[in-house]
């Protein structure tokens, strides 16, 4: 009897041992799985932070640009002050002045003209040796700008009447 007892005992340790090593089994694939979670979630982690620096960094960055683009509308705003304060004060000295004053400008402005002419004569002269070669390449360029003027005069007239017929054929025109 007592060796039924210990082949019972016996069996019984053996049914013991492999509930123990299906309990163990079942821990360590538990432990397993969880150390896989945890591996992902440190990855999910880190992802995670990876992204809050960039969109960090680019809020930072935006922040930056706006600043940059106030601070550019700022100084376009205080030189275009500037333009308006000259304009209005060059508007102001002109309207201020007497019929005077306005005469010496423009007696100054007809010189200044006359100058110009003059210096372009004597250099255009110089240039071409002789007032007979002024005198042919004056009538030259004449020539030249009647010719551009003709020209520009057509394209108008072709311009416009293509223009009206587009009217009329959208309808606006009859």
């Amino acid at each position: 009897m007592d060796e039924m007892n210990i082949l019972q005992q016996l069996n019984d340790a053996e049914e013991q041992y492999k509930k123990a090593k299906a309990v163990e089994a079942a821990a360590l694939e538990r432990a397993e799985t969880a150390e896989a979670k945890l591996a992902e979630a440190e990855r999910n982690y880190q992802c995670a932070e990876i992204w809050l620096n960039t969109i960090q960094e680019s809020n930072r960055k935006a922040k930056e640009n706006k600043a940059a683009e106030y601070a550019k509308a700022v100084e376009a705003a205080e030189w275009r002050k500037k333009q308006n304060d000259a304009e209005r004060a060059k508007e102001r000295k002109w309207n201020s002045m007497t019929q005077q004053e306005l005469d010496t400008v423009k007696d100054e402005c007809h010189r200044g003209i006359e100058e110009t002419k003059a210096r372009w004569e004597r250099e255009l002269l110089e240039k071409l040796g002789s007032p007979e070669a002024v005198a042919a390449h004056k009538k030259k360029q004449q020539e030249e700008i009647a010719v551009l003027r003709a020209e520009r005069e057509e394209r108008l007239k072709r311009e416009k009447a293509e223009h009206e017929a587009y009217l009329r054929r959208i309808g606006v025109k009859k």
